[in-house]
């Protein structure tokens, strides 16, 4: 119950940040200086108040929105440049149709109403994808408020897109209290936690009955354990992602390719149901998956002889099966106990 609301209170924070940007960029197209202001201060009280619940989330966010969100940034004053150029030219109508929607800040407007429903951000956008509009957000915001903030932002990682925002705005945190709490009241910060306790519990309660689901499925249950740094993933599916724990967990029931590479590592599935768990903490990542029939399994290119149960160490290994190729090259440990493989590759303390 305390987890369900820790992250009911922050999915309604970070929705309250998202309403508060969508009112500063229409001040801001406007030429409206004052107000920009105004609800930026608003903006920050509430970011902070949010980051400061975790700081393992603020180091996270930064980073994305470093990266992802300057991303965006780049493509939403690329198309703007886009839309700028049709008023200097005679561009026939028919040519310029659907270019429209992408012109700021409207498309970023767009990018904000599908990251949210209910009168609250939806689940499975809050640990990673609406942070990608609201960084591109606070570029174009910064950029209105003449900051030069691109080398800032990309010569150190203290350099945050908020903390330049809250330094452009000479806040201090005596103002940003009493910011927060006119924040809360003016953007119906209660309804938002409310919204988001229920689509919460629906988003686990359907994120429970996939995972009873992909536990049953016939075959050989693999999980694969590996340090999460230096790991570069890559997925394509139609399928839904299920996200939950704050980003920790998230399963979806069909990618078409998933691919999971390190300067160790190389983990090929197609057409299979994907688990993945992060532990922030401890730096480590878990993959789970099936495969139909019994893996192919090499150690120094020749096949596992290994009891029932009992772990075995190996300096490298090899692993094949229709829809799966894993390989790697650094020492790790492989149990399997009937109808299960687990391959370890994180070193034991």
């Amino acid at each position: 119950v305390r987890t369900s609301r820790r992250i009911s209170i922050s999915t309604a924070l970070a929705f309250v940040e998202m309403e508060i940007l969508r009112d500063v960029l229409t001040a801001a197209q406007a030429g409206d200086d004052v107000s920009v202001r105004t609800l930026l201060r608003k903006f920050v009280a509430v970011r902070n108040a949010r980051w400061n619940r975790n700081p393992f989330v603020r180091s996270f966010e930064a980073a994305e929105e470093r990266h992802e969100g300057t991303a965006q940034y780049v493509e939403v004053k690329a198309m703007d440049l886009v839309q700028r150029s049709f008023s200097h030219a005679e561009v026939p109508a028919r040519e310029t149709e659907g270019y429209a929607e992408y012109a700021h800040p409207q498309y970023l407007f767009s990018e904000f109403s599908s990251r949210t429903t209910g009168g609250t951000v939806a689940p499975a956008d809050m640990p990673r994808n609406r942070i990608y509009p609201v960084g591109a957000a606070m570029g174009m915001l910064l950029d209105f408020l003449g900051v030069d903030w691109k080398g800032q932002v990309g010569a150190d990682a203290a350099n945050t897109f908020v903390s330049l925002l809250s330094s452009a705005l000479h806040t201090g945190e005596s103002d940003l209290a009493s910011e927060l709490v006119a924040a809360k009241k003016e953007y119906r910060y209660e309804d938002a936690v409310k919204a988001a306790g229920n689509l919460i519990q629906q988003h686990e309660d359907g994120f429970r009955a996939e995972l009873h689901e992909f536990e049953n499925q016939h075959g050989y249950r693999v999980q694969i354990r590996v340090r999460s740094g230096n790991l570069h993933r890559s997925g394509s599916t139609s399928a839904r992602k299920w996200i939950v724990d704050d980003g920790a967990r998230s399963l979806c029931k069909l990618y078409a390719v998933y691919t999971l590479r390190s300067p160790v590592l190389t983990l090929s599935l197609h057409d299979v149901a994907v688990l993945e768990e992060q532990d922030w903490a401890a730096g480590t990542k878990a993959v789970t998956f099936f495969v139909p029939t019994e893996p192919a399994i090499l150690i120094e290119g020749k096949k596992l002889q290994a009891a029932p149960g009992e772990p075995k160490s190996f300096p490298s290994l090899k692993f094949g099966a229709d829809t799966s190729e894993f390989q790697t090259d650094v020492r790790g440990r492989i149990r399997i106990d009937g109808h299960s493989i687990t391959i370890d590759l994180i070193p034991s303390a």
